[in-house]
């Protein structure tokens, strides 16, 4: 490709990029291009030069006007009233370190040119970008404000071609609060347009109200709200983890953000000790899953964050080499027996929770995860070898990914169910999951059917899987057989890669042998 010409669809175009300080003349571009309308590079190369030299032309003219318009900002009554404020809520907030950001604010007698405010604006810019996601209101609050401002900016220019001291000073305020969204535009608006002691010291307990705990004010966090968006992105696009797994991570990353500026302590082991007493109402396990998520995040900050790395680089990781205490063991989930099956099944109909009857009956024939029930659907159903299977392709796990064959005792209930579809699921379901996940509201109304029976927490709906795994056991299914059945990884290389797995047939003849009488 050559310099500056681009070919697309045998067309040559020619494209520049335009300097930050002059994209306000361009409508914020940081590139143009433009086709040259010949399919000759030749010809593109002499087009081209017309192009280019037009565009610098436009350039240099508006840096030079920039250069002649520099503004002045007065000593005007608008900029003691927001010291005024200001100087109130660092006192309020006992938090000294912004001072110099005040006096940036309101510092008199600042000179700033035209192509100063544009590249303030588009620092701005990168800023709303990097901390809010498009999906967030806030997001788009910021643009809206900094694009009023970019749209405003000119006619405020007065006959010197000077930007009112007024507008100056929104630039400054805008450059300092809106990244950090400290301050209201309403409130803003109010301290310009009113200079009345009482609006001042209203505005000030306003400021120290609602936003005297923003970022504004330094915290001892080191996963900031950056750092963790940066590392969900790590975890969405290189671990490729599920929306689940990340969210759960995140929530767990905050928790302990939540303790640290609560107690306002460093980060260092010692305080991680401290986190870990504040958690003495978790079980061990838990705290475990606590602590290994944010050691995961700190991980990658020592890898990639540059500011991270320095500050703790002669530290070790503080969530590592804790003593927790395992009082006690994990509750395991128990088989129901085969007589605890049919109960659930009856109960089921009797209370015409159909959708429940419809999914303990294929579970209890296949030994399948409730959520792999819940996602089967016509097109689930599949022949094999002659054999009518389930074809199962999303689960927890890889080895999860199979063909399990359709029990003869559940072939005219997989047919009635297809009738009865209306959505092409076998089972239906309302549930609203942000995960997807059709389960959800199955899994609680059998929930809250087997506790009224009077099973405890030790059965869930996953004891049915256990329960077919112990009745395909007694019957002496071979190990390999039982585990490709229930979709469990057979724990050998020559099995688990190079084996395609025992025939739909043989996996069939064992499960046919499974009755409930």
């Amino acid at each position: 490709m050559a310099k500056n010409l681009i070919k697309r669809n045998e067309i040559w175009h020619v494209r520049i990029a335009i300097p930050r300080d002059v994209r306000h003349i361009f409508n914020g571009k940081r590139e143009i291009q433009k086709s040259l309308k010949t399919r000759k590079k030749s010809t593109a190369e002499t087009l081209k030069l017309e192009y280019l030299i037009e565009i610098k032309k436009k350039i240099e003219e508006e840096r030079e006007k920039a250069n002649i318009a520099c503004f002045e900002l007065d000593k005007n009554e608008s900029f003691i009233f927001i010291k005024s404020a200001l100087n109130e809520m660092l006192i309020a907030s006992k938090k000294r370190r912004n001072k110099e950001i005040v006096d940036e604010i309101i510092s008199k007698n600042k000179r700033i040119t035209l192509s100063e405010a544009i590249d303030i604006m588009c620092e701005l810019k990168d800023k709303i970008e990097e901390k809010f996601d498009k999906s967030e209101d806030k997001y788009h609050e910021n643009m809206k404000k900094l694009d009023l401002f970019h749209n405003n900016i000119k006619e405020n220019l007065n006959e010197n071609n000077e930007l009112s001291a007024e507008k100056v000073n929104e630039l400054y305020t805008l450059k300092h609060v809106l990244p950090v969204d400290l301050m209201k535009d309403e409130l803003l608006k109010e301290f310009q347009r009113d200079k009345n002691k009482e609006l001042v010291e209203k505005a000030t307990k306003s400021i120290n109200e609602s936003y005297g705990n923003k970022d504004f004010i330094k915290t001892k966090i080191e996963f900031t709200d950056s750092r963790i968006k940066k590392y969900k992105k790590f975890l969405t696009e290189v671990k490729e983890l599920k929306d689940r797994s990340i969210d759960s991570m995140l929530s767990k990353i905050q928790h302990f953000n939540s303790f640290i500026k609560k107690e306002d302590l460093d980060l260092n082991f010692h305080n991680v000790v401290k986190y870990i007493e504040s958690m003495s109402d978790k079980t061990a396990k838990t705290q475990q899953q606590y602590l290994l998520a944010c050691s995961s995040i700190y991980k990658y900050l020592f890898k990639y964050d540059k500011d991270f790395i320095k500050k703790f680089k002669k530290e070790p990781n503080p969530f590592l080499n804790h003593e927790l205490s395992f009082k006690s063991k994990k509750m395991s989930y128990k088989a129901l027996d085969k007589d605890d099956v049919v109960k659930l099944l009856e109960k089921s109909e009797e209370k015409g929770f159909y959708d429940v009857r419809d999914m303990i009956l294929i579970a209890m024939y296949t030994g399948c995860r409730i959520e792999e029930v819940c996602r089967l659907d016509k097109n689930s159903i599949i022949i094999e070898d002659g054999v009518k299977c389930f074809d199962i392709d999303e689960s927890k796990t890889d080895a999860g990914i199979r063909k399990t064959p359709i029990h003869k005792n559940l072939e005219e209930h997989i047919d009635r169910m297809i009738k009865e579809s209306k959505d092409e699921y076998l089972i239906k379901s309302n549930s609203k999951n942000k995960y997807n996940r059709r389960s959800d509201n199955l899994s609680k109304k059998f929930g809250r059917m087997k506790k009224e029976m009077g099973f405890g927490r030790e059965h869930t709906f996953h004891s049915i899987r256990k329960t077919v795994t112990t009745l395909l056991e007694r019957l002496d299914c071979p190990s390999t057989t039982l585990k490709s059945i229930i979709g469990h990884e057979r724990g050998d290389l020559t099995y688990d890669v190079y084996s395609a797995g025992p025939t739909p047939k043989s996996k069939k003849k064992y499960l046919d042998m499974i009755s409930y009488e």
